[in-house]
């Protein structure tokens, strides 16, 4: 009995071992390992202020910890170690911004979360890096203006530039303007493509502006946004639907408040009809 004992304890120390595990430079392709949000390196320049904050609200209405650490565990991260050991993200970066911004009681330096390691191309020189994390489709390196830009690129996702139409583009395909698809950064592909349209041309404005606006304006816009993505113009890119798909909104307030109007305003009706 005794024995049995000692055995279970030694197992859930090499459990909770393998489990706890630290990212460091030597993992390899397959490890999954615990990193402290603040120290993951970005591969974009931009992220969505409005998507980032909806999962902000997410993590802010998790009343424990152990919510919030059950929640990025069934959560990893990809990421390639590269130059110096350090851990560049493919994806995620709305979840680990948020993460960082939530106004939780967790102090930032023990805000951790789990790696999967993709990659260890810590033995490359920066210019090889980011030639294979470019034919690999692991990195975004385009600013605003659609030009590629390695030299401004942050070295913190809390440092990412706000791109109003990547919020748009999610905030579309949540409303079923399109699918979720496993195509590299689909929604930078339609933030792009809604770009194009003049009546959207405002966005562009309130990049820096309260969020507030930013949140009113795309209200004003999302029956259009709706419509548009399903030209056919629009048929070639990832997820693309020919007629609404199904609405399927995420569990935070401020979009899902984005449909909650009286019974008379339009957007409402229109959104109602599209998730029946």
């Amino acid at each position: 009995m005794r024995l049995y004992v000692i055995l279970s304890f030694l197992l859930v120390l090499l459990c909770c071992s393998a489990l706890s595990k630290k990212c460091d430079e030597d993992v390899v392709k397959g490890d999954s390992c615990h990193l402290r949000a603040d120290k993951a390196r970005p591969t974009q320049l931009l992220f969505g202020r409005l998507a980032s904050n909806c999962k902000q609200e997410v993590f802010e209405e998790m009343k424990h910890k152990d919510d919030i650490d059950d929640f990025l565990e069934e959560n990893p991260v990809p990421a390639v170690v590269g130059p110096d050991g350090e851990f560049f993200i493919t994806d995620h970066h709305h979840l680990l911004r948020s993460y960082l911004d939530a106004d939780l009681k967790i102090d930032k330096k023990d805000r951790v979360v789990r790696i999967n390691v993709i990659e260890n191309w810590k033995h490359l020189n920066a210019s090889s890096f980011w030639t294979s994390m470019k034919q690999n489709n692991y990195a975004y390196l385009y600013n605003q203006e659609g030009v590629e830009d390695l030299d401004n690129l942050p070295t913190k996702v809390t440092k990412l530039s706000n791109d109003p139409y990547r919020s748009l583009s999610y905030i579309g395909r949540v409303n079923g303007a399109y699918e979720k698809s496993n195509v590299f950064f689909a929604e930078f592909i339609w933030a792009k493509y809604l770009k194009q349209f003049p009546e959207f041309a405002k966005l562009s404005k309130l990049a820096e502006d309260k969020m507030d606006s930013e949140l009113k304006f795309v209200k004003s816009i999302l029956k259009r946004v709706l419509e548009v993505a399903h030209y056919p113009q629009a048929s070639k890119l990832p997820g693309y639907l020919s007629e609404p798909g199904k609405v399927k909104l995420p569990k935070c307030p401020s979009i899902q408040n984005l449909n909650k109007k009286n019974k008379s305003d339009k957007l409402y009706q229109f959104l109602k009809n599209l998730s029946k």
